[in-house]
Formats: structure tokens, C-alpha cells, sequence
């Protein structure tokens, strides 16, 4: 019995040989074949009968080699273990491997001597757990083992479904009763996901039923297991015997015909062989298991079905009362109670009985399975008996050749391509549609109609286009307080509430007053106008204005900012009065807010709010209220008009944010920011493809991570040698952070769903979490798309062009370091000095950061040059054109120089370029192979060692002289009708004689011998007598 591993790439198609060598003799080479199936898939166990022309006595060692002619992954093979069983004493011996015999694997041999295992090792924890599980699972486990059924087994496939469907149908009817102790909420660690809840009662009903169901299916399965069969089959030992015995008659007759031909009887054996009279077989009796008679097989079968229609009927009666509530109960119990089942328990069972066996009974796997049970015991013939009652026969053993090590290297070598040139396919192929994958989300989540939907808001609420009577406002264009008044009036009181439908008239039986102006966009609730201050004194008066100047207030930065109540007008409020709702502070957390980045400052998300609500005529008065009683100030730092909206025709959110930010030096400067949001992502035909499609991804991005993580174990330091690793790693964080930002995402959406529907569209519901989430999560899948396609890079290094590219960039990479010292230096250098120059006159070079990217744009064209004249007329233009001069002709040439150059001494250098190309020519090899071309480059074939070969020419060697004898039969039977006397020397030497001595004749005859044959000679005639 040969057990192959469970390891990738474990099978093998080589031609597998063996000599068994024992304390009396050894066994010539054997082969392990069988022309009708494939032998030593992965995890299989392959059974061979062996029979030997002598007693081996006690096995000894185990020489096991196979000639790696298997294609690609095939020619490698991983051996578990093999055992050997004496028929005729039941005795066993195994041979433990766990072990590679490949070119490319371990120690690179394909060739070991093994010797038998002893007790201890027989008995050791690793070896007894890897036996005991393997054999649980692909045996033990009622679901996996449907599907992965050793051949060897009695309890057949369709006897495992039909367990599976009792045990399915009983979990059914057990969860159907316990249905009603699950709440109706989830409760405290509980999760609701869509129809279904996950709670500790729900799992604990699950698990329950899962106990419930486990006795009257152990039942079944023992029932299935322990039925012994009404007829044994035929032993595979008889039929081997009974073959050889044909083979045996087959060559006697042969042999018969041949002496016959010589004249020879039956009794004249030129060994004088004879054999011992037969005697009764010895008992090989099997250890006996105890079984359940073949009748009890009906009985299995009958409680299995009647326990699939009591689980059934159960099921129904109980069913028909469910309501749609109970039956999610149901549904979610059943699920667990499945799960459990397939996840856990059986599992458990498995790999406990494996861990009590093998660390505690310590027990050898030595039992027969239902294979041998199942077959009846071998026959002797009246002319046969047992070996080992021969004694002591020795005969000579074969010699043994072991494989060339210049091949072996050659296959290594080869094989290593193999392995690289299917690693780079597979990589390829993978990680193009890993990329393509990322595509589809990133773009997923991007939807055309967002810039569509921005537009039109800006266009309504900023630029004021549409407006005939007010065709010069623009929130951009506010340099004040009262224009600011001014647009709140004009502009956003119009288009923040529906005034009239499209006949002029506004019924709110039909018409809903939560629409914009537009008619297309609904606003969830109603807008706000939030307001964030500066405490009185955060800077610092220079001395010198002390006297002249009694107050300082600089920029917020989130610490300054002012967190107290006040009066109307903001004027100190006075002891147990309270602030009106407008002068009342809040916190972000109060106000649902996140802190936002203006153009000035970043300011935090609390502040003083005021609730723009109810009809036209009422926004009006609080704007006009809020301009008389001077709400917006010197501390008032910035201003934000923020609302939310719903557009169905487009089906988008929208969190929306009007900005007005005060300077510290007073002035006014107006943004605004419109997030456009996918929260009902997955109600079109196409989003059950999105989900597969992050489903996928989620599995390669845990694929990558142990890929990685491995590789970081086995290479240890040298892992951090490559950069390409670093560019894996950038994509594998990058993929668990998309994955922990769109949950998210998808969990803030469904709460905010949820109240949308609760309140059904007319609740305030803010989106600022949603937005910020949203937004940080398109930020990291844009960088994903980009590393993700730039690390396809790597994948392309086989390409020749790739490889010239990377081999130039590697040979002047000493250079160009100092050439980018040297260019950052310089560009610096510009930066600061049109920093200095143009600052207060230039609004490109207003800070420091600015002037570098205008710096930048200028070296790329894009430059306003009357601004930078305008802006320092003497110095401004000279030091641009000695900007420009040294950018775009010394720097940019200097570049392409050292370049080129690497480049010419990478054409030049063939030992410098990588010797990655020679996979490019195998897998071209290899393709030209497939289609029936001959290949451009040759491959190492299998590798001989010991075969049968050797054994069939030494075969040859001893039957030649008895073919000999049969051709001169041939010849003197057909052409001299048996006159010639083959046997009798003196008469070869007479015509030996005769035909050397010359003669006249043309010829001699052979009847003329015969005729002058015998001569008068007493000797002869005494040879005659």
C-alpha cells in the first residue's frame, strides 16, 4: 500500500521502481504500474500485489527511486509512507517517508534507501497524528467526506448523501421547534443583516439542534459502516495467483513442445527439479472486527429514509405557521445549526480523535479496511505451498546503478525554469485579473452622474447662471458682510425650498415642500448655518503697539477656538439666563459634524448653529434677524451654510458645504465643497456582479498577505533586500485599509438608510461621516489602482525591452542619484528665490509651498510670465530665464546623456543584462512543444537508472543457447528431414573436417557425409554402441 501526500504538487506520473531487500534475499527491480487508471494522485492510496520467487524472510530496507519523466509539476512526487503485508503471515512492514523525491525539492534526490520503521517510529506523535486526521477526514467527516471518499471504504457515496439529507432534515425540524425562544431583536451582541439575525440565542439554538440531531445520525452512519457484505469478493491475491498460474502453464506447454522437438521426454529435466507433495494451506486468518450481518443493511436503510419523511413532515406542520418573521428565525438557526455541523463539530470530532489516539493510545494505524474484510482468504493449488517452508534458498542479487549526477543536475536546472516560467504565467495571469478586479471597484464607485449632479448645485447655489433678474451674483465674488446677507436672501432662500411648481402654484397635498427649487433633489430635513469663533485674545501684541493696539487675534487651529455660550449680540451672558438656540455652543459630536480643511485654517466641528427652517417668508426673517442683531463679526472665523440631498433620477446622496472663512487681517474668502455619495449601491441587476467581484477581492488581498507574510518568514533579511517587496507590501495595506474603510462606509450608509426610512425622507440627516469615510476610502483605492498597475512592472521584467530598461536604470543609478541631488538643489534654490521675490505681489507665490508648484509648472511650460513681470519688473524676468535656460537645455540634456550612455554600455555588455530572457525561450520551447513543432533548444528527458532493462537483456542472455538449439531443430527438421545428428561430436568434428579440406566438386553434399560416415575406426564404433 503506497500513500501519496497531501502537499501542491504531491502527484506524479514518473515511472515509480523498487528493491525490497530482507534478511534472506532481496527482490529484483520492480515497477509500480497499471495500464487502467492513473497511479499516486495526491492523496491517494494505491494497493499493488507483488508476488517473489522466494522467501525474502524479515524486510530489512526499501530502495525507492522513480525517473522524473512526468511532465512539469508531475515528475515530482511526495511520498507519505508505504507498507508491505505478507500474505501469508499477516505480518507488516512500513516504510515512513514524509518526504520529496524531486529535483527541485529538500534535498534535491529522487532516489532514497529507506529502512523499516520500528515501534518508536511507528509510534511517534507526528506520524500517528498525520495518519489518524488524514483518515478521519477524508473518512470521518459525514460533508467533506462525500465529496473526498477513500476508494477503500464500504459506506458508499450515495449512503453518505443520504446521511447528509437525514442529518439535514433533522436539524430542519429541531430549529423549527426551537425557533420561538430567539428573540424578535438581535438584543446585546447581537447582528442584524437584512432578514437574518445573528444572535448568542440564535447560536445557541443552533448549536442545541446540532446536539439534538447527532445521536440518531451516529445511528445511521454506524448502521452504514458496520453491515458486512452478503458475498465476499474474490481475494486480489487469487486473482494474482490464478494469473500466474496461467502463465506458468502457458510456459511449461512452451517448454514441452520445445524438448519434444529435441527429442526429449517429460521426464528428462535438464534441473531435476521435482516438487514437495502439497500440504494444506496455512491459516491467514484477518483479526476479527466485529460486524453487523448483510440483513441489517435494509434496516440502515429504513431508518434513514423513515427519518428523512419524520424530519420532513416535522418541517412542514411546523412550517405552514410561520410568518415571515419565524421564518428568518428559522432560517438563520438552520444556517448555524449547518455550519456548526460542517465547521465545528465534525471538525472537532476529527482531529480530537486523532489527538487522543495519537498522544495518549499511542496506537499504530495497523488495521485492515473494509477492502481486506471484504475479500475472502487466498487458495493454495494441489501443486503449491508457502515459501517460507523452503528454508533457506539464496540467489544472486542484481546490481544496482544509480542515477548520473550531470543529469540529475541537468533535470534540476531544468526543472527550476519550469517552476519560474509557470510561477510568472500563473502571476501574470492572477494578478491581471486581481488589477482588473481593483478597475472594477475603483470605478464602481465613481458614477458619471457625479460631476453632473455637482455642477448643477454649484450652478444653483454658487454661480447663481440660471437667475435672469439677479445675473451678477456670486457666492465667489462675496468681499463682505452684507453681500454675503445679500446672496443668502436672493440666492439661497429661492433655491433651498420649492416656491412654486411648474404652473405657479404650490399645493403641499401633492407637491413636496422638502424638494429644492430644482424639482429634482430632495433635501433630507432642513439646512443649517453654523458658525465657528475665535476666543478674544491668541496672539501676541508687539511691544511696541502695545499702547495703540489693546486686542490680538490670530487663526483658530482648532485650539482657540471659542467654546462659551453668550447673549444676544454676543455680549457676556448673564448668571441663569439661557442662551437663545443661535448663541448656544455645540460640540461635533452634538451637531454630527467632522472637522473641515478650509483655504485658511482647519476649524473643528463644532460651533454656534442655527436651524434654517420652515417656509420662504420665515428664512427670511432669520436671515434678516440674524444680520440685525450682527452675527458674523471680527471673531467670527468661519461660516458654514451645510445641508444634505437626496436625488432619485440619479440616485445619489449629497453632502453639501457653502463656506465663508474670515482672515485674521478681515477679509472674506468663499468656498465651497459638494460630495456626491453611492449609498444604494447594490439595487441595479449588476450588483450582484459588484459583490462577487469584492468578494474576490477580499480573498486575494488574505491570498497576498500569507503569500507575503510566508516569504517574510523564509527569506527573513534578505526579504527586505528587494524593492519589489516593499511595492507588494504598499498594495497589501492598501487593500486591508479599502477593506476597512468600505465596511465602514457600507455600515454609517445603512444607518443612515434606516433613518431615511424611518422617517421616511422628511428627518434631518447629516452625511458628514458618510462623506469623510467616503472620501478617505476613494483616496486609498485611487492610490490602489495606481501601485497595483505599476507593480505589473515587475511582471513585465521578462519582456526584453523591460528588462534593457530596468538593466539601464540599474547600470546608471550612481549617476542619476547625483544628478537628482544636484536638480532638487537647484530647483529648491529657484523656489525660494521667486518665493522671496513675488510673494506679496503674486498670488502663485504666495507661500512657500505655492511658489514650488508654480516653480514646477514653469519648468513644464506653464507659466504667466506678465504677472512674474509685473510683479518685479528689474530682477523678476532675468531670474526666469536663467530658470528656464538651466531646465529645460542643461538639465533635461544632462538627463538623457546619462541615460543614453547606460543604456549603450547595457547593449554592449551582454553580462550585465539579466539572463531572465532564457524564460522567455523555454516558454516559447514549451508552447512550440504543445502545438507538435520541434522546440529550439533541447530537454532533458527521463533519467535511467536500474531498469528492467537490465533485467530483460540478461534474460535474453541466458535463453540464447536454447534458441539456438530450437533454430538448428528448425533447419534440420524442414531442409534435411532429421538426418543431421547435432548431438554426436565426433560426427561435427568429421564434417568440420570435411568442409576445411579442398575439394573439386562445386559443393558438397550432405548425403555424401552421411554415406562416408562413420569411418573405420574402433573408437567410433565403440561411441556408436
Amino acid at each position: 500500500m503506497v500513500f501519496t501526500g497531501g502537499k501542491e504538487e504531491a502527484s506524479t506520473t514518473s515511472k515509480v521502481q523498487f528493491i525490497l531487500t530482507g534478511e534472506r534475499s532481496e527482490t529484483d527491480v520492480r515497477t509500480f504500474a497499471d495500464p487502467e487508471r492513473l497511479l499516486f494522485k495526491r492523496n491517494a492510496i494505491d494497493i499493488f500485489v507483488m508476488t517473489v520467487p522466494e522467501c525474502l524472510g524479515n524486510i530489512q530496507f526499501l530502495r525507492i527511486w522513480h525517473d522524473n519523466s512526468g511532465k512539469d509539476s508531475e515528475a515530482s512526487w511526495y511520498l507519505r509512507y508505504i507498507v508491505f503485508r505478507d500474505v501469508q503471515t499477516g505480518q507488516k512492514f512500513e516504510f515512513i517517508a514524509n518526504c520529496w523525491f524531486a529535483v527541485e525539492h529538500d534535498d534535491f534526490q529522487i532516489d532514497r534507501l529507506i529502512a523499516v520503521a520500528g515501534e518508536a517510529q511507528k509510534t511517534e506523535f507526528k506520524h500517528l497524528f498525520d495518519t489518524r486526521s488524514h483518515k478521519n477526514l477524508y473518512d470521518g467527516h459525514l460533508w467533506f467526506s462525500v465529496f473526498a471518499r477513500p476508494a477503500r471504504s464500504r459506506f458508499t457515496r450515495v449512503q453518505r448523501i443520504t446521511s447528509c439529507m437525514a442529518l439535514l432534515y433533522l436539524s430542519m425540524a429541531a430549529n423549527a421547534m426551537f425557533y420561538g425562544v430567539i428573540p424578535e431583536e438581535p438584543g446585546a451582541g447581537g447582528i442584524q443583516l437584512g432578514p437574518f439575525s445573528m444572535s448568542p440565542a440564535a447560536i445557541g439554538v443552533g448549536i442545541i439542534s446540532n446536539l439534538v440531531t447527532f445521536p440518531p445520525t451516529f445511528i445511521i452512519i454506524q448502521l452504514f459502516r458496520k453491515v458486512s457484505p452478503k458475498f465476499k469478493r474474490v481475494s486480489r491475491i487469487q486473482k494474482a495467483m490464478i494469473k500466474q498460474r496461467e502463465q506458468k502453464r502457458r510456459e511449461f506447454e512452451e517448454q514441452k513442445k520445445w524438448r519434444l522437438l529435441k527429442g526429449k521426454t517429460d521426464t528428462e529435466d535438464e534441473g531435476g527439479s521435482s516438487h514437495r507433495p502439497s500440504e494444506p494451506a496455512h491459516n491467514t486468518t484477518k483479526k476479527k472486527v466485529k460486524q453487523l450481518p448483510w440483513w441489517m443493511l435494509y434496516i440502515a436503510w429504513l431508518v434513514a429514509v423513515l427519518t428523512i419523511i419524520a424530519g420532513g413532515c416535522f418541517t412542514f406542520f411546523y412550517g405552514v405557521s410561520f410568518g415571515e418573521e419565524e421564518a428568518a428565525k428559522w432560517l438563520s438557526g438552520l444556517f448555524i445549526s449547518f455550519f456548526s455541523s460542517v465547521l465545528c463539530t465534525q471538525p472537532i470530532q476529527v482531529f480530537a480523535m486523532a489527538m487522543i489516539f495519537s498522544a495518549i493510545c499511542k496506537k499504530p494505524n495497523d488495521d485492515e479496511d473494509d477492502a481486506d474484510r471484504d475479500e475472502s482468504d487466498p487458495e493454495l493449488g494441489e501443486d503449491e505451498e508457502w515459501m517460507h517452508e523452503l528454508g533457506d534458498v539464496h540467489r544472486k542479487k542484481m546490481e544496482y546503478k544509480p542515477v548520473d549526477d550531470s543529469h540529475l543536475l541537468a533535470a534540476r536546472e531544468q526543472r527550476k525554469k519550469e517552476i519560474k516560467m509557470w510561477g510568472v504565467i500563473y502571476d501574470m495571469g492572477a494578478y491581471a485579473f486581481f488589477i482588473w478586479i481593483v478597475i472594477i471597484l475603483s470605478h464602481g464607485n465613481r458614477d458619471p452622474n457625479s460631476f453632473l449632479l455637482k455642477n448643477e448645485l454649484a450652478n444653483n447655489f454658487i454661480y447663481a447662471a440660471t437667475e435672469s433678474w439677479t445675473p451678477n451674483i456670486n457666492f465667489l465674488n462675496i468681499q463682505n458682510k452684507s453681500y454675503f446677507y445679500h446672496w443668502m436672501r436672493v440666492v439661497f432662500a429661492e433655491e433651498i425650498k420649492m416656491t412654486e411648481n411648474y404652473n405657479g402654484i404650490l399645493n403641499p397635498k401633492h407637491d413636496n415642500e422638502l424638494m429644492l427649487n430644482d424639482g429634482t433633489s430632495l433635501l433630507l430635513g432642513y439646512a443649517t448655518l453654523r458658525q465657528v469663533r475665535i476666543e478674544e485674545r491668541t496672539c501676541k501684541i508687539p511691544r511696541a503697539m502695545k499702547n495703540t493696539v489693546k486686542v490680538c487675534r490670530g487663526k483658530t487651529t482648532l485650539i482657540d477656538e471659542e467654546k462659551k455660550d453668550f447673549d444676544v449680540s454676543w455680549r457676556p451672558l448673564p448668571e441663569k439666563k439661557k442662551p437663545k438656540f443661535e448663541y448656544k455652543y455645540r460640540g461635533a459630536l452634538e451637531l454630527d459634524t467632522v472637522p473641515f480643511w478650509g483655504n485658511i485654517d482647519v476649524y473643528g466641528g463644532g460651533g454656534y448653529q442655527v436651524k434654517l427652517t420652515g417656509r420662504k417668508d420665515k428664512l427670511l426673517a432669520t436671515i434678516d434677524g440674524l444680520e440685525k442683531d450682527n452675527w458674523i463679526n471680527e471673531r467670527t472665523r468661519a461660516v458654514f451654510i451645510e445641508f444634505s440631498i437626496y436625488n432619485a433620477q440619479v440616485n445619489l446622496f449629497a453632502a453639501c458645504a457653502i463656506v465663508l472663512e474670515q482672515g485674521p487681517e478681515g477679509g472674506l474668502h468663499p468656498s465651497f465643497k459638494i460630495d456626491p455619495i453611492m449609498l444604494l449601491r447594490y439595487n441595479e441587476g449588476f450588483s450582484l456582479f459588484v459583490m462577487i467581484c469584492e468578494g474576490v477581492f477580499i480573498v486575494f488581498i488574505i491570498y497576498y498577505t500569507y503569500r507575503e507574510f510566508k516569504g517574510i518568514c523564509r527569506d527573513k533579511r534578505t526579504y527586505w533586500k528587494d524593492p519589489w517587496n516593499y511595492l507588494e507590501l504598499i498594495v497589501i495595506s492598501l487593500g486591508w485599509s479599502a477593506i476597512v474603510f468600505y465596511a465602514m462606509r457600507t455600515a454609517l450608509g445603512m444607518s443612515v438608510l434606516s433613518k431615511f426610512k424611518e422617517t421616511e425622507g422628511k428627518g434631518y440627516i447629516r452625511l458628514d461621516y458618510v462623506a469623510s469615510i467616503n472620501e478617505i476610502f476613494l483616496y486609498i483605492v485611487s492610490f490602489l489602482v495606481f501601485f497595483a498597475t505599476l507593480k505589473f512592472l515587475k511582471l513585465l521584467k521578462f519582456n526584453k525591452r523591460m528588462g534593457f530598461l530596468t538593466s539601464t536604470l540599474k547600470q546608471c543609478a550612481s549617476d542619476l542619484s547625483g544628478f537628482v541631488f544636484t536638480f532638487m538643489l537647484t530647483f529648491l534654490a529657484f523656489g525660494q528665490l521667486f518665493y522671496l521675490l513675488h510673494n506679496s505681489n503674486h498670488y502663485d507665490y504666495k507661500t512657500f509651498m505655492t511658489s514650488v508648484e508654480a516653480t514646477f509648472s514653469a519648468m513644464l511650460g506653464k507659466f504667466d510670465y506678465r504677472g512674474v513681470e509685473q510683479s518685479s519688473p528689474g530682477i523678476g524676468p532675468v531670474a526666469f530665464f536663467i530658470f528656464a535656460f538651466l531646465s529645460t537645455i542643461i538639465m533635461v540634456n544632462l538627463l538623457l546623456t546619462l541615460v543614453i550612455r547606460g543604456f549603450q554600455e547595457i547593449k554592449h555588455d551582454l553580462l550585465k543584462q539579466s539572463n531572465d530572457y532564457e524564460i522567455v525561450d523555454f516558454m516559447v520551447n514549451k508552447a512550440r512543444m504543445a502545438v507538435g513543432l520541434a522546440p529550439k533548444m533541447n530537454f532533458v528527458g527521463p533519467l535511467h537508472s536500474t531498469t528492467e532493462d537490465a533485467k530483460e537483456n540478461n534474460t535474453s542472455t541466458k535463453e540464447f543457447p536454447e534458441k539456438v538449439d530450437q533454430l538448428l531443430s528448425y533447419i534440420n527438421e524442414l531442409y534435411f528431414d532429421s538426418k543431421l545428428e547435432f548431438n554426436n561430436l565426433e560426427w561435427l568434428k568429421y564434417v568440420s573436417k570435411q568442409t576445411r579440406e579442398p575439394h573439386t566438386g562445386v559443393g558438397t553434399n550432405t548425403s555424401d557425409l552421411n554415406n562416408e560416415w562413420p569411418p573405420e575406426d574402433s573408437s567410433v564404433q565403440r561411441f556408436r554402441k
